[in-house]
């Protein structure tokens, strides 16, 4: 605003107000119709406006904030509750074993009892009608007391009537007393006119008149009494006859009590033949309950883990319900956040400002290889780039081995020469893939390593699946496969190898070490084609022709080994690292007992939000483990 050198003394106020941004004064004393008061008052209005609403939305802000802390916290307590859950599950599959032994006996006398359950259920049926009956006369009943209350509406109706009339009756009566007190009068006029005047008392002649008219209105008003008091006798005999009708009701609701009382002595009758009914049900369960000991035995385990797995299903019950209110107060928070920033957006729309957009920071994902795998971590990663306004690119070698290592080198030169900002990546156990991470590292780009790492590189955190661990969750899974007794073979990978991989292995077989199942170990590729897969299952069976079940250490050789059952109809057991619908189908079809399965999505959408939190400056765990489940026939529609 350009002000000219001559300014009134309000201009010069105004002036200063604005320059110090000072716009809580209203001057209500200035000129109205001056300029600058206009200008200062739509500045004032506007600027009032704004700092509300950007105080809302501060204070929404900080409320998103805390919820959103508290459906982490929340989170972190679901799944712990429900690891214990899965632990006691395990327990429990074991005591249920022995429960069933028991329960064959238990079909035998309970085929007893359904003869006797089917009597009860007649008799019970026998009880509905008698019920059904009992309540059509208390609905008559009710029907009847509505009839009633009519007929005290319209006798109440009735009275009132008589008492209107009755008040005109007093009208009436109150006429004929001020006749009779002027004909008294007159009389006594007449009289007295009559003996001073003598003969010449003409005056008598009149009073007699007035005498006359006076009894002439009393004798009208008689009448009107006697046609009111013949009206009156009128309703009165229409109310005697009101009465008779509520006698009459009064009657029907009698009978239909009676009714009532009827059916309900029908329905104790039926009661009593349900109870010697339940008295044959009851011997048989006492000759049940003589075998109850065994079973108590059995169900005492069960229930001691029943008891803490409902301990914890209520625990997640709770903590999910808490979760849901959190997270439906957190859609109406951000509602209301959106709202009041939409406000703030339309406020300024007139203002016209330089604006500098922010160059997205560009983050570059790299897999071990281009498999379905790694489907919903790429999705993941996409979503959460769309969130924290990133410019995400996903790259993936396209095989395994040599090639695969040279396809990676190719993908690392192309984000060196470039400008990135972070790299998350799965990187193939080769020195050279070393190298050239070490390389980009030094370029400032922050470092994140997906289920494995290089030492001597900076990185910023590791985050994966515990390999050692899965390795020990599969070796659990096949003891309780093999009975804890047999032969086993896990194929070793010869080239390329991925050192999550290695330990899957590693794991399984120090699960498996005190067991009685024998462990070969066979050298194979990483990803062979589908003919050079099955040459090697069929030479390391030649080798050890007693193998019962195959481990799978990747999805790749989980599905080779599935394909190899299918076409020869093998008959072995397969267990494998990894869950994809492929594997579900085989799963499906008996040809895989087994999958345990990791977490991938999580490993694209956790990777990009730390990697946020390494931005912005913010201290993150090194290490996150993203667990594993298992996925087998029973349970698989839990994850499909």
């Amino acid at each position: 605003m350009v002000f000219g050198k001559k300014i009134k003394k309000e201009d010069a106020y105004i002036a200063g107000k604005m320059k110090a941004w000072d716009f809580k004064e209203e001057l209500q004393d200035f000129n109205q119709q001056n300029m600058s008061y206009e200008v200062y008052q739509k500045y004032r209005n506007y600027f009032t406006s704004f700092v509300r609403e950007l105080q809302d939305a501060v204070s929404v802000t900080g409320k998103l904030d805390g919820i959103t802390s508290d459906i982490t916290q929340i989170s972190g307590h679901v799944n712990k509750a429900a690891e214990y859950i899965a632990d006691g599950a395990v327990a429990q599959e074991e005591e249920v074993i022995l429960c069933m032994s028991v329960l064959d006996d238990f079909v035998k006398r309970i085929m007893l009892m359904d003869d006797d359950s089917k009597q009860t259920l007649e008799n019970a049926r026998e009880i509905e009608r008698q019920g059904d009956h009992g309540r059509k006369s208390i609905e008559n009943l009710v029907q009847s007391q509505d009839v009633f209350k009519d007929v005290v509406r319209n006798i109440s109706e009735e009275v009132s009537s008589l008492m209107d009339k009755s008040k005109k009756i007093n009208e009436i009566t109150d006429v004929l007393h001020g006749i009779s007190k002027q004909t008294n009068l007159l009389s006594l006029n007449a009289s007295i006119e009559a003996a001073r005047a003598g003969e010449a008392g003409r005056g008598f002649a009149v009073v007699a008149e007035e005498v006359r008219k006076l009894s002439e209105e009393s004798r009208k008003a008689s009448e009107n009494i006697n046609v009111t008091v013949q009206t009156i006798a009128g309703e009165l005999e229409a109310l005697q006859k009101l009465i008779s009708k509520s006698k009459e009701t009064f009657l029907v609701q009698k009978e239909a009590g009676e009714e009532v009382v009827k059916s309900f002595e029908t329905i104790s009758s039926s009661v009593g033949s349900f109870v010697e009914s339940q008295v044959s049900y009851s011997s048989n369960v006492e000759e049940i309950l003589k075998r109850k000991d065994l079973m108590v035995t059995s169900i005492g385990g069960i229930a001691s883990v029943i008891a803490e797995s409902t301990a914890s299903t209520e625990e997640v019950a709770t903590l999910t319900m808490d979760q849901v209110n959190k997270l439906n107060l957190m859609v109406r928070t951000i509602r209301n956040l959106s709202d009041r920033v939409y406000a703030m957006d339309k406020m300024t729309g007139s203002v016209q400002v330089d604006i500098v957009e922010e160059k997205k920071k560009r983050i570059a994902m790299v897999w071990d290889l281009d498999d379905p795998f790694w489907k919903p971590a790429e999705k993941e990663a996409y979503k959460m780039g769309k969130v924290f306004e990133l410019d995400i690119e996903i790259h993936a070698p396209k095989k395994r081995g040599e090639e695969g290592i040279r396809q990676m080198l190719g993908i690392l030169d192309k984000i060196e020469s470039g400008t990135y900002d972070g790299l998350c990546i799965s990187p193939i156990n080769d020195k050279r893939v070393a190298e050239r991470i070490a390389r980009i590292s030094r370029k400032g780009v922050k470092i994140v390593f997906i289920q494995s790492k290089f030492d001597n590189i900076d990185y910023e955190f590791l985050i994966g699946t515990d390999s050692i661990a899965c390795g020990h969750h599969a070796g659990k899974v096949i003891k309780k496969i093999l009975g804890g007794t047999g032969e086993m073979a896990v194929i070793r990978w010869e080239n390329g190898k991925i050192d999550a991989i290695e330990d899957r292995a590693s794991g399984c077989i120090q699960e498996l070490k005190d067991s009685d199942i024998r462990i070969h170990e066979y050298l194979a590729p990483g990803e062979p084609d589908s003919a050079e897969a099955e040459n090697y299952i069929r030479q390391l069976l030649e080798k050890y022709p007693k193998t019962k079940l195959l481990f799978a250490t990747n999805v790749g050789w989980g599905l080779s080994f599935a394909k190899y059952m299918k076409k020869h109809n093998a008959g072995l057991e397969v267990v494998t690292v990894d869950y994809t619908e492929e594997i579900a189908e085989y799963i499906s079809k008996g040809y895989i007992q087994s999958a345990i399965s990791q977490r991938p999505f999580a490993w694209g959408g956790i990777s990009i939000e730390k990697l946020m939190d390494v931005f912005e400056g913010k201290t993150v765990e090194r290490y996150i483990d993203t667990g594993t489940y298992e996925v087998n026939l029973k349970n698989m529609k839990v994850f499909s």
